[in-house]
């Protein structure tokens, strides 16, 4: 239960740059899972969520994106899931995840890229041949890696694309450090 202790506990760490692990703990096992079977790193599927939603399981964006991680429907039904069901926290989680995994294999690896593709849809990115100029979209990509590396202890991990099985049975990872704005003590959250 969320009291002002624990809400004071919370705050405290995020300001000081402690790494608080689930963001929204009721979404934990399914962020680990999908995460999991999608080989991704799930503290990028928190920076991720945390930027689209803010854990809010009924968002819903001027661009008709859905749910915890602002799928579309479209790009719902591309990763295999009813459109209808982008509410319910799991079948979100399930496409956000697929279509991250889609993007990283696509972009091998490159997490700009595919944070890039996250936000404007990878015909932007194709089309630009890198990050569209869209200030929204580069905003984006910087925030969502800084909350990713802040998560990480200061280290964004970037999952090499997935090899066929007789070539590499486990997915390696590069690990490259990113710098980090200084924390203001008004920035509780690290968004501005």
């Amino acid at each position: 239960m969320l009291n002002a202790k624990n809400l004071f506990a919370i705050v405290v760490a995020l300001a000081s740059g402690i790494c608080v692990s689930a963001p929204y703990p009721q979404y934990q096992h399914l962020v680990e899972k999908h995460a999991a079977a999608q080989g991704l790193d799930k503290n990028l599927v928190w920076a991720v969520m945390a930027r689209e939603s803010g854990g809010n399981r009924y968002a819903l964006s001027n661009k008709n994106a859905r749910g915890l991680l602002q799928v579309i429907p479209p790009t719902a039904a591309r990763m295999g899931v009813n459109p209808k069901y982008l509410y319910k926290p799991e079948h979100n989680i399930i496409a956000g995840t697929r279509y991250l995994r889609f993007l990283q294999d696509r972009y091998k690896g490159n997490i700009d890229l595919m944070l890039a593709g996250y936000n404007a849809g990878e015909g932007a990115v194709d089309k630009y041949r890198g990050i569209p100029p869209y200030r929204e979209t580069q905003k984006y990509v910087r925030l969502v890696k800084a909350r990713y590396a802040r998560l990480n202890g200061g280290v964004v991990r970037v999952s090499a694309p997935a090899m066929k099985p007789a070539v590499a049975k486990a997915v390696r990872q590069e690990q490259i450090a990113l710098h980090q704005p200084e924390r203001q003590p008004w920035d509780a959250f690290g968004d501005f």
